[in-house]
């Protein structure tokens, strides 16, 4: 029976030291990784950073000018929801009437927070909370306002686009002059 001795020959040690050490390395460079990143972190913060981009562009642009809007949401969102986005953004003949001439603009985009909550291959959802301020000519101001929506995108040759946006917490307010509110007007 062979036995074992710990501080036998000294270079024995060294060699069963290297051999173990080269194992570990190993498992550190190709099975941590492995594990720890499986591409859906990544995929999940690509999709969010869209979804960030997406928000901050369709509250940053304005409405009255479509060529402008569709130029700016052209490389985040698919081609047929192109269509689809403009006509949420540009205001109804309903919303004209009751706006009146207060033609809102909209800005300050902030989202809040942004998470994926579903992730399959081509296809992710990312929960947002934003929030946005909006103005008319007149400077009423409606600010700042809170929101929420389901981002829905999908990835086409390794890029993620917005193919639609479901309202969650639907936005309303009403606009009022400062002075009315008890401050005085900006």
């Amino acid at each position: 029976m062979t036995r074992w001795r710990i501080g036998g020959n000294p270079s024995t040690v060294l060699m069963v030291l290297g051999a173990l050490g080269v194992i570990a390395g190993l498992v550190m460079a190709f099975v941590v990784p492995a594990v720890s990143d499986d591409g859906w972190s990544k995929d999940a913060k690509a999709a969010e950073a869209v979804a960030n981009q997406f928000l901050e562009t369709c509250y940053e642009v304005d409405p009255a000018d479509p060529d402008a809007t569709k130029k700016a949401l052209d490389p985040l969102v698919t081609e047929s929801f192109t269509a689809t986005c403009l006509d949420l953004l540009a205001p109804t003949d309903e919303e004209k009437n009751a706006l009146g001439s207060a033609q809102l603009v909209f800005g300050n985009v902030v989202v809040n927070s942004a998470a994926t909550t579903q992730l399959d291959g081509d296809s992710a959802n990312v929960l947002v909370a934003f929030s946005f301020t909006a103005t008319t000519a007149q400077s009423a101001s409606i600010a700042p306002l809170a929101a929420r929506g389901i981002v829905h995108l999908s990835k086409t040759d390794g890029t993620w686009r917005v193919n639609d946006f479901s309202e969650i917490q639907q936005v309303e307010a009403t606009i009022q002059d400062a002075t009315q509110q008890g401050g005085s007007a900006q």
